[in-house]
């Protein structure tokens, strides 16, 4: 099992940001990415720690999500 999917096994114990620290080592940039997206989805965006709450391209994302979800 890689090692983005393995917190889906413990997922409802461990916080956002104990997740995000485990997805930690190798390909740091594309596990952390996998596992910040995976939350969001499971946890919903209310809860993600305003730490982590710093987006490139924020305004140009939303508009977009926008976008996809109504077409």
């Amino acid at each position: 099992m890689s090692q983005a999917l393995k917190f889906w096994e413990k997922l409802e114990k461990f916080s956002w940001e104990e997740q995000l620290i485990k997805a930690k080592g190798g390909n740091t940039d594309g596990i952390a990415a996998i596992t910040g997206a995976f939350l969001g989805a499971y946890l919903g965006v209310d809860k993600i720690p305003k730490k982590f709450m710093k987006i490139e391209n924020k305004k140009k994302l939303i508009k977009l999500g926008k976008e996809i979800v109504n077409n």
